[in-house]
């Protein structure tokens, strides 16, 4: 009777050992799936937010190395080219960061970021009725955005027109009120017209809030 018993217990258990055995080859299965199917878009997602993350860091050379390494895999990624000419235009490369964000608008004309950063090249090599074209080409496919108006206030510094440059500056904090970038270049603005105070007072804004950039400016400019 025991011997039946157990023989009973045995031949119950088996179709769940045979289910058990068959969702370990299914788990093994969606794995290998994942990691070899799926993949393609999602690591090459991540490998990007790691460039990203250099270039939020200021890494900017080690940034560079990493993307012009990575130039085969990304050949047809718009965000790629931009983050590219990210790392050539913070290292001063002003031509080849004109050409990777030439490139990046050539595989995505909706790229509203390459759009803005390359006026900006374009201003950094003297061609400010380009740069001034691409800004009004960011700004028409994504109007007022404080990036725009911080971007036109620097091109408007670059041609000495601080009154200009101030209002676009006044604009981008307008919308953003926590735009740290426009409080430093308003800040620049200002000092560049001698009005040293001004200059100060609207660091010591960013400076509060933890930008080192800012606190290093009043320290260096603001303390006489």
């Amino acid at each position: 009777m025991e011997f039946w018993s157990k023989l009973n217990f045995l031949t119950s258990i088996f179709p769940i050992l045979y289910l058990i055995k068959n969702l370990k080859k299914l788990f093994l299965i969606l794995v290998i799936f994942n990691f070899f199917l799926l993949p393609i878009e999602s690591r090459n997602f991540n490998t990007l937010n790691v460039m990203k993350q250099l270039l939020k860091e200021e890494k900017y050379e080690q940034a560079k190395v990493k993307l012009e390494a990575n130039i085969d895999r990304y050949a047809k990624n718009s965000e790629y080219y931009f983050l590219l000419g990210r790392a050539y235009q913070e290292l001063k490369l002003n031509f080849r960061a004109f050409e990777a964000y030439s490139k990046s608008i050539f595989l995505n004309n909706k790229n509203f970021k390459a759009y803005l950063n390359r006026g900006m090249v374009k201003g950094a090599l003297r061609d400010f009725e380009g740069a001034f074209e691409d800004l009004n080409k960011a700004n028409s496919l994504q109007p007022n955005k404080p990036e725009y108006f911080l971007n036109l206030g620097i091109v408007y510094a670059s041609l000495n027109k601080p009154i200009s440059s101030i209002e676009s500056f006044l604009r981008a904090i307008e919308i953003d009120s926590n735009y740290h970038d426009a409080f430093n270049n308003l800040g620049i603005t200002y000092f560049h017209q001698k009005n040293i105070k001004l200059a100060c007072e609207t660091w010591e804004i960013p400076a509060k809030k933890g930008v080192e950039k800012s606190r290093k400016w009043i320290e260096d400019y603001c303390n006489d």
